[in-house]
């Protein structure tokens, strides 16, 4: 088989794992606890929390960034435009997460900035060169603080901490308790005064992101360890119980790693509680019937569309993997099939099942597990 297909397919699986990874560190940046309320929060209301936020650290610590969308009217010398305007009192990266092009978000104390889209800005200016000029947004004077990157027309408009006339239909929460949960958030939310929220988002979208980013990488290993386990029972089988057991001991060293990584709503109390599965099940589908019920705001939009890139990067990861690995099976089925036909080399099952045969239960059993046994250990199973 030539090189050059085999080559190709890692160049493609490796620019498209780097993408996976870029989409996933891009969906990590937004914030991992959203609250939506149906009734909108108050400004002093808003305010109150933050209050009790600061005097009551212990009672599970989050920080609320407030925002809101709208419609704003833009001004820019002579020409005026309905612009999607976020208003937020907080910190933007929370609100809308993006990469600068020029200048920077304005701060939470900034009362006086606004930060627009590439595309705004040569709606209104035909330039992103325009860092510290005027715009009127609802007659109002900014500044213009940053440029974003956005394909579409957008502005973020902040509003300082102690300014109480806008109105919030949106929370984000950093800080907070680690591994903070549901219960957590509905807490905080009741004892800050902002009430039952109607949505809470707890951060799927997350672990699905690193999941699909991680996914191909699994494959990949596993075949590798495959190829390995091979290896050692042809060449060195008198290693592979050795190598078994400390394939297993190492597996359970990086458990409570692996498990510390994943959501703790994901993980039970006690692993013998079965009932654990079905609630996992039924609080999961009332997550997705939330998410699906709830009005899309921009930023939701932003979210779904970085999933569903992340969705097409793996699908043509899974492909890239497919056929790299058929590849590389195809060459290691020549050679293996060379390396069985040589009489001096058998196979390491193959004394165990000319000896025992497949016909009882038991028999049926040892088996498979011949491919880990060396050829002393079969030879006294027998």
């Amino acid at each position: 088989m030539p090189r050059v297909p085999k080559i190709i397919c890692w160049c493609v699986l490796g620019i498209f794992l780097a993408l996976g990874f870029r989409e996933a560190n891009t969906i990590g940046a937004f914030s991992r606890i959203s609250l939506r309320f149906e009734a909108p929060v108050s400004g002093e209301t808003a305010r109150q929390a933050r209050m009790h936020a600061i005097h009551y650290p212990g009672e599970n610590p989050f920080w609320p960034t407030f925002w809101a969308q709208k419609t704003a009217t833009l001004i820019a010398g002579a020409r005026e435009a309905h612009v999607p305007t976020l208003l937020f009192s907080g910190d933007a990266a929370r609100v809308w997460p993006a990469r600068y092009l020029t200048g920077s978000a304005p701060g939470a104390a900034d009362g006086y900035g606004i930060a627009i889209s590439y595309a705004l800005a040569h709606q209104m200016w035909g330039s992103t060169d325009i860092l510290g000029k005027r715009a009127y947004i609802n007659d109002t004077p900014r500044i213009i603080r940053g440029i974003f990157e956005g394909t579409a027309p957008l502005a973020l408009l902040p509003f300082p901490i102690e300014d109480t006339s806008q109105s919030w239909n949106a929370a984000e929460l950093t800080g907070g308790t680690p591994h903070a949960t549901r219960h957590h958030v509905e807490s905080f939310a009741l004892a800050t005064g902002l009430g039952t929220p109607h949505s809470i988002y707890m951060g799927g979208a997350h672990a699905l992101a690193r999941f699909m980013a991680w996914f191909p990488i699994f494959l990949l290993a596993l075949y590798g360890g495959t190829l390995c386990v091979r290896y050692i029972r042809a060449h060195h089988p008198k290693l592979s119980i050795p190598l078994l057991l400390s394939g297993l001991l190492l597996f359970a060293l990086c458990l409570p790693f692996l498990l510390n990584r994943l959501p703790p709503w994901i993980i039970p109390n006690q692993w013998s509680d079965f009932s654990f599965w079905s609630a996992l099940a039924q609080q999961a589908s009332a997550s997705l019937r939330e998410f699906l019920s709830t009005y899309p705001t921009l930023r939701d939009v932003a979210l779904n569309i970085h999933l569903l890139r992340q969705a097409g990067i793996l699908f043509i990861s899974l492909f890239c993997c497919a056929s790299l690995l058929t590849l590389l099976s195809g060459k290691k089925a020549d050679t293996g099939a060379r390396f069985f036909r040589n009489a001096s080399l058998v196979p390491p099952c193959a004394p165990l099942v000319r000896r025992v045969g497949t016909s009882s239960p038991c028999e049926k059993i040892l088996a498979p597990l011949s491919a880990f046994l060396p050829e002393s250990s079969i030879t006294t199973i027998k």
